[in-house]
């Protein structure tokens, strides 16, 4: 079996199974888009794009940065541009988005201000309609119910920067917002709201927005890098205990960022097992540069390592001891597999915690394992010790297992109170023969 450096290999030996190896990583994260949006963009097969405007990048040699991906123009009425993440993504997984963004230049037909904005949004995966959401002050998102407009096909989450104010008016709301409780409480500019999902002209309800004054778009010096503002968004994984969508701001490209917007994740999102990222930017009839520049997504879960799975033979024996094989890395961290027993519909997984946190624990995936073998689950730690814990096997093992023998990969995410986060990988075989299951 070959095990990359920075994995610690354990072995044990049970009669007819296969000997099991234990990896540590101490990734933060799986990196999904590092996108500068830089001279020689094209959307490709990666993005995809749609509305009245298509989102493009812009060169100007007398801003800062000199390109920048434009969502919608400031030199054009009544505008819409869209810009979609191909790819799926697990809702298991999480999110984590950062990106510089800036409203500037534009015309300025009636009242003080330039207009509307832009937004983050999430769909569903599964959704094969790539429109956006009206224009104006529903910032691609959102529907316009009084003009029959319908909001962001499949919407799931839509965080808007609003310059004008009318993100969060009741005018973007959804037809039956006001019967679920959850109408918005009226437009106020320079503001970040976030609306939930939706469908047509129904749904996309107000789910929460930064208070007066805490975030301003259009107040300083009129240029690219005069409204340059940092951002970013995190969507924690399904499988957390009450997972949150949280919006950290900075007032320039390279401010602290701060914590200024919170909300639970909707119940609708955590029920989709994938969902889509994108942008979409507006204008009316008074217009701005709506961009994005310095796009970097990651997952909130690490991924697992690569290793090919080699099944050794029937009675195979292993060489040296498990305590030896720990102490050839003593400053190996993280959680670890005490004991991993698998059944015909569970495999439970007795995982030791080194500290106070969260623990996440799941099948892993990799380029030999391409659908999970357990479904996730989270538990939170309130200290040291070992936590024991039942995973159900996905329906596509369980069906595998009423064939052959399946060898699984399983992941113990530990995500400690500093935030630090690493990941322990064990492989065992599930055998089909029952009733006896398989230890690790």
């Amino acid at each position: 079996m070959r095990i990359p450096r920075s994995c610690i290999k354990r072995a044990s030996l049970a009669a007819g199974m296969a000997i099991a190896a234990t990896c540590v990583s101490t990734a933060t994260a799986a990196t999904v888009v590092v996108e500068p949006f830089g001279s020689g963009w094209t959307a490709g097969t990666t993005w995809a794009t749609s509305g009245t405007y298509t989102p493009q990048v812009v060169t100007d040699n007398a801003q800062t940065p000199a390109t920048a991906l434009r969502l919608a123009p400031g030199s054009l009425n009544n505008q819409v541009g869209l810009l979609s993440y191909a790819t799926p993504l697990p809702t298991s997984e999480g999110l984590d988005i950062r990106f510089k963004m800036a409203q500037w230049a534009g015309t300025i037909n009636s009242g003080s201000r330039t207009a509307d904005g832009l937004t983050f949004f999430l769909r569903k995966g599964s959704e094969s309609s790539n429109a956006p959401g009206y224009l104006g002050g529903s910032l691609g998102y959102a529907p316009y119910p009084a003009g029959s407009h319908v909001g962001l096909a499949g919407g799931l989450i839509g965080v808007g920067f609003d310059q004008w104010g009318n993100f969060t008016d009741t005018g973007t709301d959804g037809t039956n917002c006001a019967g679920l409780g959850q109408a918005a409480p009226g437009m106020q500019d320079n503001t970040i709201g976030i609306r939930g999902p939706g469908t047509g002209t129904t749904g996309y309800c107000y789910l929460g927005r930064t208070t007066a004054g805490a975030v301003q778009f259009g107040t300083t010096t009129n240029t690219r890098d005069g409204r340059a503002r940092s951002v970013r968004i995190t969507v924690d994984p399904s499988t957390q205990a009450n997972p949150k969508i949280t919006i950290y701001y900075g007032a320039t490209a390279s401010a602290t960022l701060t914590q200024v917007l919170q909300v639970a994740a909707p119940a609708e999102l955590l029920a989709e097992p994938t969902y889509r990222f994108g942008f979409t930017g507006s204008t009316a009839t008074n217009t701005q540069n709506n961009e994005v520049w310095d796009l970097q997504v990651s997952n909130l879960v690490p991924p697992p390592a690569t290793e090919p799975p080699t099944a050794s033979p029937p009675g195979a024996t292993a060489t040296g001891s498990p305590a030896a094989a720990a102490a050839a890395d003593p400053g190996a961290t993280g959680a670890t597999f005490v004991r991993a027993v698998g059944g015909r519909s569970a495999v439970l997984m007795r995982v030791r915690a080194p500290e106070a946190g969260r623990l996440i624990v799941s099948g892993a995936r990799g380029s030999s394992w391409k659908t999970r073998a357990t479904t996730p689950k989270a538990i939170a730690v309130s200290r040291a010790g070992t936590v024991t814990v039942t995973a159900t096997l996905t329906p596509a093992t369980e069906g595998l297992l009423r064939t052959r023998s399946v060898k699984v990969r399983l992941a113990a995410i530990m995500v400690a109170s500093s935030g630090t986060r690493t990941t322990t990988y064990k492989t065992i075989t599930l055998r089909r023969v029952a009733p006896l299951p398989v230890v690790g």
